[in-house]
């Protein structure tokens, strides 16, 4: 059996804020232009209280504006610390340090959202963005063209994507999923994160309630961090295949989360190495996702 360590799995960050510290947006723009990363998310240029340029990572596993630790010790984002709130990531939870005002700049769009600092091991983004930036708006993550477009109501083409139903839970959002697992199929909700660089992530829990142990072939052990900053051993597995909406991927590489003190109730987490392959609309306002095989999807798609 083989072992390897993943430096960063960016997963499932949830900050408890309050509905009046949610982001105000001051101005709109229709198109921000993103790259795709290594890890497969979607990165921006912006800045924060006036900084220089920075790589910010839009991630729908956020609810916050999260700064890296090392750009604030180092005086290159000024953040002032008004409180202290508590950050639950995939591998637990920290109590961190919160700044109430901040201006984020992207493209043309301003905000003045509530923003936190967090250590993470060699990152290779500045900031994160989470789906609160967006929260009222209905955005077009076009992966193909590698921009987000704001939209004001559904796009006209809107036929040509396939709809799914989101739900809303603990201030994340989740998608229905299907997997196969020898001869047992099993649906359920797993959260959409494009701030996760895996395939999927099953909790500890959905793996003992539908006897997933052993039923799936060893690939390796692996160690990975969250946005709680702790190292958590996992194991990697041969997945038979998964289905999204109307599409289907075969024999993917998943992960088998370990029993972690999170507080976090969820089955796991679909990852951006699955939804890059799908260019996407995302109404959060009436909780539906909108989805169409890019040309990223051939790798595993059907």
């Amino acid at each position: 059996m083989k072992r390897f360590y993943i430096i960063l799995v960016l997963e499932c960050l949830f900050i408890n804020l309050s509905a009046q510290e949610y982001s105000k947006r001051i101005i709109n723009n229709d198109t921000i232009n993103f790259k795709i990363g290594k890890d497969h998310g979607i990165h921006i240029k912006g800045s924060i209280n006036n900084s220089k340029e920075l790589d910010i990572l839009f991630d729908t596993g956020a609810n916050a504006l999260v700064i890296v630790d090392s750009l604030v010790r180092n005086k290159l984002v000024s953040f002032n610390k008004d409180s202290y709130t508590s950050n639950q990531g995939a591998d637990g939870i920290k109590k961190i340090q919160k700044s109430n005002s901040n201006i984020l700049k992207i493209s043309n769009n301003i905000w003045d959202i509530p923003s936190i600092s967090i250590h993470y091991p060699k990152p290779n983004f500045d900031a994160v963005a989470g789906y609160v930036i967006f929260k009222n708006d209905i955005v077009e993550i076009n992966y193909t063209k590698e921009c987000i477009v704001i939209h004001k109501k559904i796009p006209s083409n809107i036929d040509e994507y396939v709809k799914l139903k989101m739900k809303k839970k603990n201030g994340l959002y989740y998608i229905p999923v299907s997997i196969k697992v020898g001869n047992n199929f099993i649906t359920d909700w797993f959260e959409y994160d494009t701030g996760s660089n895996w395939t999927l992530m099953l909790d500890n829990s959905f793996i003992r309630k539908n006897n997933l142990y052993n039923k799936m072939k060893l690939l390796s052990s692996s160690s990975i961090s969250g946005s709680a900053a702790k190292s958590v051993q996992t194991k990697r597995v041969l997945l038979e295949s998964i289905k999204i909406g109307d599409f289907s991927f075969y024999n993917l590489p998943i992960i088998l989360l370990p029993k972690i003190n999170n507080g976090l109730k969820h089955n796991g987490i679909l990852g951006s190495y699955i939804m890059k392959r799908f260019d996407t609309i995302l109404d959060l306002k009436n909780q539906y996702l909108y989805i169409k095989p890019n040309k990223y999807a051939s790798l595993f798609l059907k």
